[in-house]
């Protein structure tokens, strides 16, 4: 018996090395003379490749899983480390309104829908569903810790006066929604009815909200309100004069904690509404408003802010207005420090509204602007999608887009856009209210989701040595990437010996850089099955083992 195993042994280990100079001799190609020994593996080794990232994903996901009702007004954040949290409105066919929040780990498994897998919370749990609470805003700051306010009719303080407050709840990593106490927001302001809160949390833990109140019978006055950590909701302050009409609030804050608003507003007496600038400088007052919608005569409304991470940053604003022929169009304005002119960013001749705006870094300290909007493609059949255009700053806008939301069917509408900007996460995020009929979905309106594609390119490419299997792992972006982890597993049937999992971490991967790690610590005889991730990327192909040396079978993602 000890003969016939070294007998199979010797077998295995003879094929191996008649093996080993007819692979050596195939992949140093004469066409590849004048390259580094490295460039001629590399170009004549390549195996499996994904698809090309930057692309948004093919699959729509359903958020709303546990909803048969109308779901709306979506708000979407990326934190810190890589979770996703949705935020959003629903009501039902009988007037009852609730506030819910969904949470996606990092670690979801996306074999299937992965928000499948994740309870819906109600953050309104002390409402009267018949009181109207709605338009969630959200943050989550440094720790972890998910902030939202609202708009809600309740009477949570026994004041019995028919009017919306702004209430507020956190949540801490792992932990439950704050008890059963609502804070109010609007404290100061319990004469008039309050709705639009937008809000952001500075780098001390303090949270900052903005407002609309009004009591039904003058303009809208905006208000701002903010409160220290382990402090109280105690600083209402008038923002907008009572004299002019304030709407649509979006609130941003820097790197530096300077806070920067974008408003509309309507002069007493009529008039068109247009869009405003204020900003307030950390532990400072707030500064004139100043005109952005500098070049409308028709109303400017729905603006949306973001910033870049520039010291001091870029002030990039998007908006809708009646463009040509009594539809609206998407357009934009950025100041660096002063304003620069107006661009139009759609020209599409069918109605674009509801912008949302999201900024991410590039190479040599230049930012990429993204816009998702919602578009009435077919005016006669009312239907609508998500479209997605985005441009470098310094160049012009596209005259084409991307569609999102291309398996829908009927209307898609509401985006929110958010895009990782920390450590090495740099995907870009986008949820909104669809009436589509998704797999698993009720006929109302839902929340979904989509995502680009992961961050780095994965090849399955032949070691230089040819002793075990090794991926390639290549950087399509235009910034540094840095701590991306990685694993490698392989899965002989027959015979195995050895370590089956590696795993580790990429320091640092520069722009069109790639590295090449290589798993080669066994030997083993028969079928196998290799996997490979690194960040969110993954590739998987059916293998062949004979002794040290892998054969991959091409073409199995």
């Amino acid at each position: 018996m000890k003969k016939k195993k070294v007998g199979i042994f010797v077998c295995i280990l003879m094929i191996s090395v008649i093996i080993y100079p007819s692979l050596k001799s195939e992949t140093m190609e004469d066409q590849f003379s004048g390259k580094t020994s490295y460039e001629k593996f590399y170009k004549s080794n390549q195996i499996n490749k994904i698809v090309p990232l930057g692309n948004w994903l093919d699959e729509t996901y359903v958020v709303s899983t546990e909803s048969d009702n109308f779901s709306y007004t979506p708000v979407l954040v990326a934190d810190h480390d890589r979770n996703v949290h949705i935020a959003w409105t629903e009501s039902t066919l009988v007037g009852q309104w609730y506030v819910l929040y969904k949470c996606l780990p990092k670690d979801a498994t996306w074999d299937d829908n992965p928000w499948d897998d994740y309870p819906t919370e109600l953050v309104s749990t002390e409402s009267d569903p018949s009181a109207g609470p709605a338009n969630p805003t959200m943050v989550v700051d440094e720790s972890g810790t998910v902030h939202i306010a609202w708009k809600d009719g309740t009477d949570i303080n026994s004041e019995d006066d028919g009017h919306w407050d702004i209430f507020y709840r956190q949540k801490s990593t792992g932990g439950n929604w704050t008890d059963n106490d609502y804070e109010q927001v609007s404290v100061e302001t319990d004469e008039e009815s309050c709705n639009y809160p937008t809000m952001v949390v500075d780098s001390e833990g303090t949270i900052h909200v903005v407002w609309i109140s009004n009591d039904n019978s003058a303009n809208g006055e905006m208000h701002y309100n903010y409160k220290p950590l382990g402090g109280d909701w105690t600083h209402t302050e008038l923002i907008g004069s009572s004299s002019i009409d304030h709407d649509e609030p979006d609130l941003a804050i820097d790197e530096s904690d300077n806070l920067h608003l974008v408003f509309t507003t309507q002069a007493f007496g009529g008039g068109t509404k247009q869009v405003y600038y204020r900003n307030r400088p950390y532990a400072g007052t707030w500064s004139s408003a100043t005109k952005v919608s500098e070049a409308s005569n028709d109303d400017s409304i729905n603006p949306k802010l973001a910033l870049s991470t520039d010291d001091p940053p870029t002030v990039h604003v998007t908006w809708q207005e009646n463009y040509g022929l009594y539809h609206d169009e998407i357009f934009y304005r950025e100041c660096e420090p002063v304003w620069n002119p107006t661009e139009l960013v759609t020209d599409l001749s069918e109605a674009c509204e509801l912008p949302s705006i999201a900024v991410r870094p590039m190479l040599l300290s230049n930012h990429r602007v993204m816009i998702a909007f919602s578009h009435n493609v077919d005016p006669y059949d009312s239907e609508w999608h998500i479209q997605y255009m985005y441009k470098n700053v310094g160049d012009t806008w596209p005259t084409t887009y991307t569609t999102i939301s291309d398996d829908a069917t009927e209307f898609a509408t509401s985006p929110d856009l958010c895009s990782e900007r920390y450590y090495y996460s740099y995907r870009t995020h986008c949820a909104w209210s669809d009436t589509t009929p998704y797999s698993g979905s009720g006929p109302y309106n839902d929340i979904v989701y989509k995502r680009t594609s992961p961050l780095v390119a994965i090849t399955v490419i032949r070691p230089d040595s040819l002793i075990g299997w090794a991926m390639a792992i290549e950087n399509p972006q235009e910034m540094l990437l840095e701590n991306l982890p990685w694993w490698m597993d392989i899965h002989c049937k027959w015979l195995f010996i050895g370590q089956r999992h590696a795993e580790g971490v990429i320091d640092q991967l520069r722009p069109d850089e790639t590295k090449v790690i290589t798993h080669s610590k066994f030997f083993g005889f028969g079928p196998a099955k290799i996997f490979g991730q690194v960040d969110e990327a993954i590739i998987k192909a059916n293998a062949f083992i004979i002794g040290p040396f892998v054969f991959i079978q091409k073409n199995q993602q």
